[in-house]
């Protein structure tokens, strides 16, 4: 997984790894939709196998947090996604609204 520094103090271990994942899947939905507007097939190809294993880690955080105790925060999580996933549209897109802060 790329390092995107979502660990933060205001972050449990788990809801930095959530974000972290999350963000990741984003960025790769991000580059599969540049490669195809760009019809680019090759790079979606390349880019639609990376998709899948960052959706198969988001998967695995999200079991990890379905049993954390305490449960994530959604708004923390939410947060650190806005925050560091801002350069990634599929972020923008999906998530333009209130959770963002300014660090």
């Amino acid at each position: 997984m790329t390092d995107l520094n979502i660990e933060a103090p205001d972050l449990t271990p788990t809801e930095g790894k959530l974000a972290q994942a999350y963000v990741e899947t984003m960025d790769f939905v991000s580059r599969c939709a540049q490669a195809l507007e760009d019809g680019d097939w090759d790079y979606l190809a390349d880019k639609a196998c990376q998709l899948r294993n960052a959706a198969n880690a988001l998967e695995a955080a999200a079991d990890v947090a379905k049993a954390a105790t305490p449960t994530p925060r959604t708004a923390a999580v939410l947060s650190a996604v806005t925050n560091r996933g801002s350069k990634y549209r599929a972020v923008e897109v999906l998530h333009p609204g209130p959770f963002r802060t300014t660090r």
